[in-house]
């Protein structure tokens, strides 16, 4: 098991909030990374960020949508005022950094864009499984992605949030 202490620092300049989910904060560092940062300082949340991030590495290699995976990082908790108190003392918090994709969600489609963003949905799925790494809770759902246009036509699904799953 990796220990926050093992981890190299990254130092975001002006990190933007952008998002919350079921075990951490999102926030936009640049134009091109994001960071994800968990919503408490247990060890089970640095494995899992781990095991995020090694999945991000396997998918993102094995040709699969997802964001460009960076690394595995601790910042300094002063950097993100939004994390709860008892979050505020320790020095560093770990961080997955990587891509940051600036598509639409699937709520924001149209009908005929959900058809064709379900379709890339399962495309991609189809990819994850090939690699024999196996999705877990919501990642069934299309919602869990997020889709690219080009010229105003639905691309590409690039799936997001993978630290529940694992590999066969």
């Amino acid at each position: 098991m990796i220990l926050i202490n093992d981890l190299p620092i990254f130092e975001p300049l002006n990190p933007t909030f952008v998002d919350f989910g079921a075990e951490g904060y999102i926030y936009r560092c640049s134009d091109s990374l994001a960071i994800k940062v968990p919503l408490a300082p247990f060890n089970q949340y640095l494995v899992r960020l781990e095991n995020e991030n090694t999945i991000n590495h396997r998918l993102y290699f094995g040709g699969v949508a997802v964001p460009q995976p960076v690394g595995l990082f601790k910042i300094t908790a002063s950097f993100f005022p939004r994390l709860p108190g008892w979050y505020a003392n320790p020095d560093y918090v770990p961080a997955l950094v990587r891509e940051f994709i600036s598509g639409k969600e699937f709520n924001d489609l149209t009908d005929t864009q959900k058809m064709r963003a379900m379709i890339l949905h399962e495309q991609e799925l189809d990819k994850v499984h090939q690699l024999g790494i196996v999705p877990f809770g919501d990642a069934s759902y299309a919602g869990n992605c997020f889709y690219e246009f080009e010229d105003d036509s639905l691309k590409r699904a690039v799936l997001i949030d993978f630290g529940f799953w694992g590999m066969q």
